[in-house]
């Protein structure tokens, strides 16, 4: 029996492959509008139900930013789920593309903001409903300044 106001445990089912494939990072010290670029990989594991953005929740974490897209946030135009999403003055762009079976390429883009203090190498984290995956990659980039 489960303790009073403890609900069933929620599990979420692990990418068997999430891999980055580029991470690039801009920093504008005179317009303070920088910028966090991430491409990478994943697979489903073998226990996925399957993923599908247009009805499921997708978090994305990247550096300082955690970018939650509810369901309907997505379109897919028949190749490509995309998203875009302005949060404040924060300009995000997701995209997932299906490549074979259960493998997909996927991107992120965080632009217009001030990410402040960043770690290198950078954590990033993809949910896409119960499935989910990590990595931490090494940023490129340039930083301008006045």
């Amino acid at each position: 029996m489960e303790p009073p106001g403890k609900p069933g445990r929620f599990t979420f089912e692990q990418f068997d492959v999430f891999t980055l494939t580029s991470a690039f990072l801009h920093f504008d010290s005179v317009e303070q509008r920088d910028e966090i670029h991430i491409n990478g990989d994943f697979t489903l594991g073998e226990s996925s139900n399957g993923i599908d953005p247009l009805t499921e929740t997708v978090i994305v974490n990247m550096a300082s930013r955690t970018v939650t897209l509810p369901p309907g946030s997505f379109v897919f135009d028949g190749s490509v789920y995309s998203a875009t999403k302005m949060i404040g003055m924060t300009n995000v762009q997701i995209t997932i593309t299906p490549l074979v079976a259960s493998d997909f390429q996927w991107s992120a883009s965080v632009m217009d903001t001030r990410l402040g203090r960043i770690r290198n190498p950078v954590f990033v984290s993809l949910r896409i409903g119960d499935d989910t995956g990590n990595a931490t990659e090494r940023l490129t980039g340039d930083l301008m300044l006045p």
